[in-house]
């Protein structure tokens, strides 16, 4: 099979200030995509993005969606992502974005756009930015 490689800027705004006495903050995420893969036929992609996360290392866990954009290649996703930053945990990050057309829950039933992967911790590097600005490559099916 073939997979082609689409470039996107994933923006994520940070918000929040480390507690040095428990170690754990309240982080507010943002994601907006750019130049989608639009899979429909007569419109554009109706994008959403979930977060999963997984600190284990053994299974990737559901955090939250985005709501759906129709007809949008370049959605500026208005949901924010609500996350605890523990500062001792690799907290790993997984952005996927699926082109929505039906009402179902499941994910399986709608074509998956792209993924990209990265830790909380890359995007608190510098906690004195407010955006951070994550180029990323979606391998598409």
């Amino acid at each position: 099979s073939m997979f082609l490689h689409l470039v996107y800027c994933c923006t994520v705004h940070v918000y929040g200030i480390i507690n040095y006495f428990c170690c754990v903050t309240k982080v507010e995420l943002t994601v907006s995509c750019e130049n989608l893969l639009d899979k429909d036929v007569g419109s554009k992609s109706d994008p959403l993005c979930v977060l999963l996360m997984n600190t284990t290392g053994a299974q990737w866990f559901e955090v939250g969606r985005t709501e759906r954009v129709k007809n949008c290649l370049s959605p500026k996703f208005a949901k924010k992502f609500s996350i605890d930053y523990y500062f001792e945990v690799v907290q790993k990050m997984k952005f996927a974005v699926y082109d929505i057309d039906n009402k179902t829950v499941d994910l399986g039933d709608d074509d998956f756009l792209g993924e990209f992967e990265c830790t909380l911790g890359q995007v608190l590097i510098d906690r004195y930015l407010e955006h951070m600005h994550f180029m990323c490559v979606l391998f598409l099916q």
